[in-house]
């Protein structure tokens, strides 16, 4: 609530794993993209499977395409979004079995939709590339 930058002021906005600790995201990403010059970019990221870790509040877990509803009601345009993981990995994780069970590849690898998805199932997190319209001043 009390984000004091500028408006249009950013070029880029680095977003990690805030907005599962947001209690108003709609409002939040609206802030971010006021904050950003045309042509800025967000980088977010957010669980979607993921314990609850109520340090200090824990609201939320997003989908991907609950992460494009709310970049789109801010006005942003969705550049990218990468969705890692799978049944396996998502069901490790919750029973308490961290990073170092897994291989990079596994934990990186997108699992393959599945007919009428239009994202995969299992994201262990969910990353966006997230871009406000207009285009970039030169600034030379």
């Amino acid at each position: 609530e009390n984000f004091s930058v500028d408006p249009g002021s950013m070029d880029l906005i680095l977003c990690p794993f805030i907005f599962e600790h947001v209690a108003r995201p709609w409002r939040a990403i609206r802030t971010l993209a006021d904050s950003l010059r045309p042509g800025g970019f967000v980088i977010w990221a957010a669980p979607m499977f993921q314990r609850y870790h109520g340090s200090p509040h824990d609201y939320y877990r997003y989908t991907p395409n609950g992460v494009k509803a709310l970049a789109e009601e801010a006005g942003l345009e969705v550049a990218k979004i990468y969705a890692p993981g799978d049944l396996s990995l998502v069901n490790g994780v919750l029973m308490g079995m961290l990073l170092p069970y897994w291989s990079t590849e596994q934990v990186l690898r997108e699992s393959e939709l599945v007919e009428r998805d239009t994202s995969p199932r299992y994201p262990l997190n969910v990353f966006a590339l997230l871009r406000k319209p207009g285009s970039r001043p030169d600034p030379w």
